[in-house]
């Protein structure tokens, strides 16, 4: 998040949205601690993990396997919260972090509101891990894609809306399921807050 730009749309008044509130670099190393070093090279503030309050992950990688060990450099340093929210991306994460949500400051925010509302699996870093290193090494995380902007906007004012879960068998992305056997997962897993359930009485005219 860029403080300056949303800094002038609190003092002018103007919706959140309309410019350019996100700044994306990226960088490539061995592990997260040598990628980060080298992004610290592309950011003139301070890079702090504490301000982080979601994580998204790429289909491609969370397929490919090895998420593990880059969960538990995020559990072992010391500033990273293990309260901060996972997901994983359909497509690219970086391109989720570009869009310009229109009615907050930026995508991660978005993403936190949607994950307290309990629309799909809320999933902490710390849930993932012990989901991990449990009896049964299967853990999910919920599946985000980027929603159509609306007709006139540009491409990246919209947001990512979460479209169901992914599966994973020891650290490795193995599947995924949509957001109606979501919804049923959340049921039995006794994570439903609010919801709508709509039945016809079998003796009902449905036309009345």
């Amino acid at each position: 998040m860029i403080p300056k730009a949303v800094n002038g749309q609190q003092q002018g008044g103007g919706a959140s949205g309309t410019g350019s509130e996100s700044l994306v670099r990226s960088a490539i190393g061995e592990n997260i601690a040598d990628a980060m070093s080298k992004v610290q090279t592309k950011i003139p503030r301070k890079i702090f993990w504490g301000h982080c309050k979601a994580y998204i992950i790429g289909e491609k990688f969370a397929r490919n396997g090895g998420i593990h060990k880059q969960i538990d450099y995020l559990l072992r340093h010391p500033e990273p919260r293990e309260r901060a929210h996972l997901f994983v991306s359909y497509g690219e994460a970086a391109d989720v972090l570009a869009l310009q949500p229109p009615l907050e400051s930026y995508e991660g925010e978005v993403l936190r509101k949607l994950s307290e509302m309990k629309i799909g699996m809320d999933v902490t870093v710390k849930d993932f891990e012990q989901m991990l290193t449990g009896d049964s090494g299967v853990a999910l995380l919920p599946l985000i894609k980027k929603l159509p902007p609306f007709l006139g906007r540009k491409p990246q004012e919209t947001i990512a809306y979460i479209m169901g879960t992914a599966i994973f068998k020891k650290d490795k992305m193995i599947g995924q399921v949509d957001i109606k056997a979501t919804r049923g997962l959340l049921w039995l897993r006794n994570e439903i807050e609010v919801t709508s359930v709509t039945v016809n009485p079998k003796k009902e005219n449905p036309s009345r």
